[in-house]
């Protein structure tokens, strides 16, 4: 049996409301029925939802009233505060934050998964010049900046928890039985060149490193693999590049590891 509603809604009732400044959201919590009923109410008597906001008696576009808590932007229509300022204590909230999150997260993966316009839009718009640019911009951008660069390999570190993947396993193994105590694995961010962070590093004296490509994720990346290798060398380290597709041959790998040891 659908429940009944608890309140009878009249238009001078919810201009009152309006006019003193309650959300449609305080309204219903108050009369004890959905925001859906305070909403159809609204649209039904005609009373402005949010583009209008009631002042000194009559109905204005714009508010004048600075917000209580930034007190620097104007209050948001029909709220207590701006918008920033609202948003903010409503994300503050963690049931909110992890509902909201979690159903926004999965429109977004049904709409993916699921939609092949927007599919093609994706893949299309990321295929631009001028958004591989902007992005290769604000990235380099981004990195100048020190703070962001500790946030970033400190988050790497602690939040990601990188643990090797099975090349890199398999690269260890190698190099732990032909020379062991010489390399350590610091691909989990435990080890920086200014902006990249390195696979294999010889923890014994000698400045040399091991890093181990993946045919996908190295497969565009021919102008950053060169900044790679550049600041490595800026350093006075000598690197050596394994790609996954070499894994094939284990003992030419050995021979490749070998023959970079020698060096000086």
């Amino acid at each position: 049996m659908a429940n009944k509603i608890k309140f009878n809604f009249t238009k001078e009732f919810l201009l009152n409301e309006r006019k003193n400044g309650k959300s449609l959201f305080e309204i219903a919590k108050n009369t004890g029925v959905c925001y859906g009923t305070v909403y159809a109410y609204c649209l039904k008597f005609n009373i402005p939802i949010r583009k209008l906001v009631y002042r000194n008696g009559i109905y204005s576009k714009k508010s004048k009233k600075p917000c209580p808590i930034c007190k620097e932007k104007m209050i948001r229509l029909y709220s207590n505060s701006c918008t920033s300022c609202s948003n903010k204590l409503r994300w503050s909230d963690k049931i909110y934050k992890d509902t909201t999150s979690k159903n926004i997260s999965k429109s977004i993966k049904n709409k993916f998964l699921y939609d092949v316009s927007y599919q093609k839009a994706i893949y299309s718009s990321r295929q631009k010049e001028d958004y591989k640019n902007n992005m290769k911009n604000s990235s380099s951008f981004l990195w100048k900046d020190n703070n962001y660069v500790n946030k970033v390999k400190k988050g790497r570190k602690e939040g990601l928890q990188i643990k090797p993947n099975k090349p890199e396993k398999l690269i260890r193994t190698l190099l732990n039985k032909q020379f062991p105590n010489e390399y350590k694995f610091v691909g989990d961010g435990r080890f920086w060149i200014e902006r990249f962070n390195p696979d294999f590093i010889n923890c014994n004296g000698q400045k040399k490193i091991i890093e181990m490509f993946g045919d996908y994720w190295h497969r565009n990346t021919q102008q950053r693999d060169k900044e790679r290798l550049e600041t490595y060398s800026k350093y006075g380290y000598n690197t050596l590049i394994i790609w996954e597709k070499e894994l094939k041959n284990i003992d030419e790998i050995r021979k490749k590891i070998i023959e970079f040891q020698k060096k000086d």
